[in-house]
C-alpha cells in the first residue's frame, strides 16, 4: 500500500517491551546498512534524516509526548515542538479535523 503505511504498521505492532525503535521478531537491531536496505525496499532519495523525521512523527501520532521523543532522537523539545506541531494532538484540535491514518 506504501511505504508510509508499511512503516505505520510496523510501529503500531512493534514489540513494545523492545527499547529498540527498529526490530525484527522481537530483537532490538542495533545496526543497518542503509544503501543496502534502501535498495532492497526500492527506495531512492531517502537519507538518515528522513528516517529521523519519520520516527519523530510516527512517535508523535502514537501519542508519546514530546519531550519524551526529543530524549529518544537527542533535540530539545522545542525543536520538537516547532517542527512538528502540526502533529501534536493540541495543535491538531485546534484546525478542527485531526489527521487519521
Amino acid at each position: 500500500m506504501g511505504l508510509w503505511f508499511d512503516l505505520m504498521y510496523a510501529y503500531k505492532h512493534r514489540d513494545p517491551s523492545c527499547p529498540f525503535v527498529v526490530q525484527y521478531h522481537g530483537r532490538g537491531i542495533k545496526s543497518v546498512d542503509l544503501d543496502r536496505a534502501y535498495e532492497r525496499a526500492s527506495i531512492a532519495g531517502a537519507g538518515i534524516h528522513t528516517l529521523k523525521h519519520t520516527c519523530c512523527t510516527l512517535m508523535l501520532l502514537a501519542g508519546v509526548h514530546p519531550g519524551d521523543v526529543a530524549e529518544h532522537v537527542g533535540t530539545s523539545e522545542k525543536i520538537i515542538r516547532q517542527h512538528y506541531k502540526n502533529f501534536l494532538p493540541d495543535e491538531r484540535a485546534k484546525v478542527g479535523a485531526p489527521l487519521i491514518f
